[in-house]
């Protein structure tokens, strides 16, 4: 059922997909929530055994459609600015990839943030500031797999 609907997702929101302006993602929970990943360039998202891959340029994140309800495409323009944010009573977490760089805002303040690599070795932690920042450089020259934990989501990226 929830492939059914993460492939009517896909479809209804291929018109979308024709403004370059979208180069985010959010993935949502059956509640509403979930987490966003704000890309450099416009993703491209598709449905590979029980992951959604969105694959944007040389970055792929692959995340679990398991509690998953749907996904939508996002104008840049539109997510909140740190000022509205303050407003919600939960943020959700806004993953940015940019060149060598992920930041993650929106995490409760204290939050760990792990990297490993496909053996399971830690690369790189982070804990969210005050403010719920975090950013994480990948140092690593040659394209490999990253997996990013926090207390409320894991997925992968390809870097």
């Amino acid at each position: 059922m929830k492939r059914i609907l993460l492939l009517g997702s896909l479809l209804m929101l291929s018109t979308a997909m024709t403004r370059a302006d979208n180069t985010a993602v959010q993935i949502l929970t059956a509640d509403g929530d979930g987490p966003l990943f704000m890309l450099e360039e416009r993703p491209q998202v598709a449905c590979q055994g029980d992951m959604l891959v969105i694959t944007a340029g040389e970055t792929v994140v692959n995340y679990p459609l398991a509690d998953r309800a749907r996904f939508v495409f996002v104008d840049e323009a539109d997510v909140p600015t740190a000022i509205s944010q303050t407003t919600l009573t939960a943020p959700r977490p806004v993953v940015r990839i940019s060149g060598q760089t992920m930041t993650v805002d929106g995490l409760q303040p204290g939050t760990a943030l792990r990297v490993a690599d496909v053996r399971g070795r830690l690369v790189a932690t982070a804990v969210a500031d005050a403010q719920g920042h975090t950013a994480v450089s990948f140092t690593q020259k040659q394209r490999t797999i990253y997996v990013v934990e926090t207390s409320t989501a894991t997925f992968k990226i390809i870097k």
